[in-house]
């Protein structure tokens, strides 16, 4: 049954390419400029502001998948490149039909299998964009997680993801 299962999936192979940049908390810029503009000096609360005004952050730049069902990838570049390429995946996933063939529980729908090395990385740039979320984890690693990317109203990909790390261990 879950082999069935499966085959109403079609499968991504995916990964990011990241970077870290600073960026400044605006918040603690605003604090800052309120403690400068009182007339009692704040030396110390200011200094303790000071040195967590920046903050790295990993952005991903560039994302590439690939398909089960086919020999080329595509990869998608900039900030966005996460909504690209779920953009992406929705309109390159053909309607499945999912369940038993005596007409119960048969569901017709898209529905992509999204596999990453370290997968709990990467899933961090697909999960603002993503609905419906469960996500299973063993202290840091994702073990497995499901959600749902809607393109419109009516217009939705069931998503399963998956660490290619544990098809290893």
């Amino acid at each position: 049954y879950k082999k069935e299962l499966m085959s109403a999936y079609t499968t991504y192979y995916y990964d990011f390419e990241t970077h870290r940049i600073r960026v400044k908390d605006e918040c603690i810029q605003m604090c800052i400029d309120a403690l400068d503009s009182k007339a009692r000096n704040y030396y110390k609360e200011r200094n303790k502001l000071l040195k967590v005004l920046y903050k790295d952050v990993t952005v991903p730049y560039q994302c590439c998948i690939i398909s089960s069902e086919s020999e080329h990838g595509k990869c998608f570049n900039g900030r966005d490149c996460a909504l690209q390429m779920l953009r992406w995946i929705y309109n390159n996933t053909k309607v499945k039909t999912s369940g038993h063939e005596d007409g119960k529980k048969i569901r017709k729908g898209k529905k992509a299998l999204l596999v990453a090395h370290n997968a709990g990385f990467d899933v961090r740039f697909l999960r603002p964009h993503l609905s419906r979320q469960e996500f299973k984890s063993r202290g840091n690693k994702l073990m497995r997680g499901n959600a749902h990317f809607y393109v419109s109203k009516g217009c939705s990909i069931e998503l399963e993801l998956a660490d290619s790390l544990n098809f290893i261990a």
